[in-house]
């Protein structure tokens, strides 16, 4: 049934609490429940109740009151592999952050879900500029676009020239290439 459902149906009143508007228990419930049921019976229909999740995702990020464990169950009771690609899952991920602006870095772990090297080209550049994000996640996010930026440079066979730091402390080399270019600064310096 949740593939022919929309966003909206999704959106179930909270009457047990009155903290968030919505029940979000139920629907991780409800989601868990089928991701079990499909992944028994694999079917291309995952990736469209995939964007029906991501968009509740967004829906619920606004809510000031839910709290980062719901969003972030919510998001890791939809198997990562179950998603073309992480733009929606982002989108969520930033409103709720933009939503929440006064989480510390241990409690932004609501990234946790999101698989960087599915993003799209757009998204990447979103990421980039987006300083509501934590520091390790904006960090690591830089290292794997640089690795990707090497791979790309290399495997087109261009001619990609390390400069004289890289080569001291490339990881063939070791601790002994590092102590030489330690020696080498120290004879001129």
């Amino acid at each position: 049934m949740l593939e022919q459902c929309r966003v909206v149906d999704l959106l179930v009143k909270n009457y047990g609490d009155n903290v968030t508007t919505y029940d979000v228990g139920i629907v991780i419930r409800v989601v868990e429940s089928y991701v079990s049921f499909i992944l028994s019976t694999p079917s291309s229909r995952i990736f469209v109740v995939g964007r029906l999740v991501d968009g509740y995702h967004t829906l619920l990020a606004r809510d000031e009151n839910l709290k980062g464990k719901s969003f972030q169950a919510l998001a890791e009771a939809w198997p990562k592999n179950a998603r073309y690609c992480h733009d929606n899952l982002y989108r969520a991920i930033d409103m709720y952050l933009k939503a929440h602006p006064s989480l510390t870095e241990t409690e932004s772990s609501v990234c946790r879900a999101m698989e960087y090297h599915k993003l799209s080209q757009d998204a990447h550049k979103h990421v980039m500029k987006n300083d509501q994000l934590p520091l390790n996640i904006t960090t690591r996010f830089i290292l794997l676009e640089q690795v990707n930026m090497t791979r790309s440079m290399t495997s087109l066979g261009l001619n990609y020239q390390r400069t004289r730091s890289q080569a001291i402390i490339r990881v063939s080399g070791g601790m002994d290439e590092i102590s030489k270019g330690d020696k080498d600064n120290e004879t001129r310096g």
